[in-house]
């Protein structure tokens, strides 16, 4: 007998925020590679954004509990890294609402402002409040920002 279906799974993964943006959970981020669900247990790859990622086991904690009582094996995809273009376009614009800017690949090196959309920023520190975040500012709208780097 299955512990849970599918869609059951990717349900409860909904209901799994980011640790530091709770307005996105980690499926709306593209962190969740894969999902499988056998007789007795319920497998998980997940996409960390670099492997000394702090919140490894944060996810892993989170996951299990949103999924329990199934049994729950979670694999860190380490080959193939979460990275900003993952992020849906509707999930772009939670995090714009955040004050955070998720570039494209598309878009080169290019930064906007996610509060007025201007180019005329800076990086005033390659690290922000998270190693995969650097802090910006804006000299249109005068406000501070985050930006998620490009893995």
């Amino acid at each position: 007998m299955r512990v849970m279906n599918e869609d059951d799974v990717w349900a409860r993964l909904y209901h799994v925020p980011d640790p530091e943006i709770p307005e996105v959970n980690i499926v709306e981020l593209g962190m969740v590679s894969d999902v499988r669900v056998t007789q007795h247990t319920v497998q998980i790859t997940l996409r960390p954004p670099f492997a000394a990622c702090p919140l490894l086991e944060w996810f892993r904690r989170r996951i299990a509990e949103a999924l329990f009582p199934a049994p729950v094996w979670i694999q860190y995809r380490l080959t193939d890294w979460w990275a900003a273009e993952s992020i849906s376009e509707v999930t772009r614009q939670k995090l714009m609402a955040s004050g955070i800017y998720a570039p494209r690949y598309n878009e080169g090196m290019t930064v906007h402002c996610p509060f007025c959309e201007s180019a005329l920023v800076d990086c005033t520190h390659p690290v922000g409040h998270a190693p995969c975040r650097a802090l910006y500012y804006c000299h249109a709208c005068h406000r501070p920002f985050e930006v998620w780097k490009l893995s």
